[in-house]
């Protein structure tokens, strides 16, 4: 409101100089005017007739330049001329403002408008979130015999995981360790340990995390549990592997997935553990 009020003072400065000015000059036209020598002392061989004439236009031009000043504001062309302008500065001050305000207004048009596209696009996520899961933990080969049989090849843990939500899944930490644990759930000797850089799953996409066995000896004692296991005896040991992954949604909201698996020698799978504290889903 401060340039409106400026604007205001300086249209009236404006005009107010214009009369001043006119006033001035006004004046001054007839102060010279009054000056004037007398013109019928003068001798003249002119008719009468004439120089009664040119008498009356003098007077008559007397009278027009000492009118006034309210009147000269609006005589032909100079005071009509003036408000002219002055009307046309006026309508364009008026059309620019109009101009201005009309593009804020679009601009916070747009501005609520991309507001509230936001929002709808945040509840959406909120609504159909993503929600990474632990789909199965496989270890290749599965028993030491196979292990042989293919000529002795690497062993290996795969996790296979999946975003099971309706929306993008943004991984931010994937890490996982296998080690031998006994029935007292104290655990042994370490298998394997990695982690996985960040990465983004779809809706419906599934990865493949492959864990690569690091125990030097992991065949022969391996062999010592499962040589127990055929005669008969049960597991003193089993190897376990658990993980936790943390992921965010586009919204930015964190969330964990955490898994426990135990490796079973008879059905030769991994087993989901029953402890809420390592086998979670947020």
């Amino acid at each position: 409101m401060l340039w409106k009020a400026v604007a205001l003072i300086l249209a009236i400065g404006f005009v107010a100089g214009i009369v001043f000015i006119t006033c001035q000059q006004q004046n001054a036209a007839c102060q010279a005017q009054g000056m004037r020598p007398s013109e019928s002392g003068k001798s003249s061989t002119r008719p009468s007739g004439s120089i009664q004439e040119d008498q009356a236009r003098a007077i008559s031009k007397s009278d027009d330049n000492c009118m006034p000043c309210r009147n000269v504001l609006l005589k032909w062309p100079e005071g009509i001329t003036t408000w002219a302008v002055i009307l046309t500065l006026f309508v364009i001050a008026w059309q620019s403002a109009e101009t201005a305000r009309a593009a804020r207004a679009t601009e916070t048009a747009v501005g609520e408008a991309a507001k509230q596209t936001e929002l709808s696009r945040k509840s959406l996520i909120a609504q159909f979130r993503p929600k990474i899961a632990v789909r199965s933990v496989r270890f290749d080969p599965t028993t030491v015999a196979e292990f042989d049989a293919r000529g002795n090849p690497a062993w290996t843990i795969e996790i296979c995981i999946v975003n099971a939500g309706d929306t993008v899944a943004h991984i931010r930490t994937c890490e996982a360790i296998s080690f031998w644990r006994d029935n007292s759930r104290r655990s042994r000797a370490q298998i394997a340990k990695k982690e996985w850089p960040p990465k983004s799953l779809q809706p419906g996409e599934v990865d493949r995390l492959l864990l690569p066995v690091e125990e030097p000896t992991h065949r022969s004692h391996r062999k010592i549990v499962e040589d127990a296991i055929n005669r008969g005896n049960e597991a003193q040991e089993f190897p376990a592997c658990m993980g936790q992954i943390s992921y965010d949604d586009d919204n930015g909201h964190h969330r964990e997935t955490g898994f426990e698996r135990r490796w079973d020698f008879k059905s030769r799978r991994f087993m989901p553990s029953d402890d809420p504290e390592t086998e979670y889903s947020d």
